[in-house]
Order: C-alpha cells, then structure tokens, then sequence
C-alpha cells in the first residue's frame, strides 16, 4: 500500500493526469516477491533469467515495473512478450494501481456497483473515476512505452482479434463472477464466450459452473 500521502482522495481530471500519477508513484511490490528476490540474490551467479521471470509474472504490479523500465530503455520487444507475459495478468494492472493509490475511489466504484448491479463497469468507472479504465490503461502503456502487442492484448479497442477477445472475456467473467453467480453481467459473457468458441451458451455455463469435486478419500 502507498504512504498515507501520496493517496488520491479525488478523480484526476484526464487519463494522461492518472498516467502521470502513477508514473511518478513507487508502485509497491507484494512482499513474497520482495522475499523470493532477496533469496535468488544470494545465488545470483547461479540464477538465470527463466528463474527471475518465474517470480515476476507471480506479482502483476513488478511485472509492470520491469516492462516500464524495459520500455524506457527501449528494449521491451515485440515478439517475446506473448511468450513470456501473461496478457490476463496486466489486464486488470491499473485497477490494481487504483486500489493501491486511490483506496477511496476504487471502495466507491465497489459500493456504486452493489447498489447499481446492472450499472455498466464503464460507467461505473466514469462517474468515480473520471475516466475509463480502458483509456487509462491505454494511455499509461503508451507512456511506458511498452509493446504494441502488449497494448494490443491489453486494450478493448481491438477487441475483436482473437487473442485480444480472448483475454477480454476472461478478465470479464472472473470479474462478474466475483460479484455472485447471480451477477446480471454473465449472462453477456456467457455469450460472448460461446460466440468465440462456436458454442452454445449452455455448454458454457455447464463447463464455467461445474463444481469441483473431492477425490473420495480411501
């Protein structure tokens, strides 16, 4: 969590005004990451690149971290990222931001969501935020200079390409379904899913809604 002051209490006027924001914030880092880093140098001579990296894509916020400083060196390349990025992880990164530095306003966006369940996210997210999280998203990966395919596979705006649609409908329905099966928004991303699939909305919500069973114990 951020220091008490450098905490948003109110909506920035524009995406580029957060984009700065979070841009000069120290963004944290969980402290098991913090741990496993401090242990791998301490063998770091024997550590390689795939063992940092398996660390890193554990905690979103770090990841973000690396790419941004990657970006201002201009070394964040375009075709490895697919390969060692999870796209769904960073999807929802600036919202993670939002809880972390304005703690306030993502509570808000919570409690308008709960009284308001058929709200749309994007509206939710304009009324509280004063943006949408897509725009700023979009806009502070610009800024971080971080890959085209990386704000490809992050961003709505190219949502019907198959690996963008992909991550989309993911991050959407494990969103909705936090809220409750009974979430008025998953009805929609049952569709969608079925759609990409060429499937039915019903072999959907089977797959998506089958409990997970205990193996009997002997």
């Amino acid at each position: 969590m951020a220091p008490p002051g450098s905490l948003l209490t109110q909506a920035l006027p524009t995406a580029a005004a957060w984009a700065r924001f979070f841009m000069d914030a120290d963004i944290p880092v969980l402290n098991s990451t913090a741990l496993a880093i401090a242990h791998l140098r301490e063998d770091e001579e024997r550590i390689g690149p795939r063992e940092i990296t398996a660390e890193v894509l554990l905690d979103p916020l770090i990841t973000l971290k690396v790419l941004a400083c990657a970006g201002a060196q201009h070394r964040c390349s375009q075709s490895g990222d697919a390969e060692t990025i999870e796209a769904a992880l960073l999807h929802d990164a600036v919202e993670m931001l939002v809880w972390c530095f304005a703690p306030e306003l993502a509570l808000r966006m919570v409690m308008v969501r709960r009284k308001n369940p058929t709200m749309r996210s994007r509206d939710i997210q304009l009324s509280v935020l004063g943006v949408e999280l897509n725009e700023l998203r979009a806009t502070l990966f610009k800024a971080w200079r971080l890959s085209t395919l990386l704000q490809r596979l992050t961003s709505d705006d190219h949502i019907e390409h198959p690996q963008v649609k992909t991550v989309q409908l993911a991050t959407s329905l494990a969103r909705h379904s936090a809220n409750g099966w009974d979430d008025p928004a998953l009805p929609d991303d049952y569709r969608g899913i079925a759609a990409l699939l060429n499937v039915t909305p019903e072999w959907v919500i089977e797959r998506v809604c089958e409990p997970t069973t205990e193996p009997a114990s002997g």
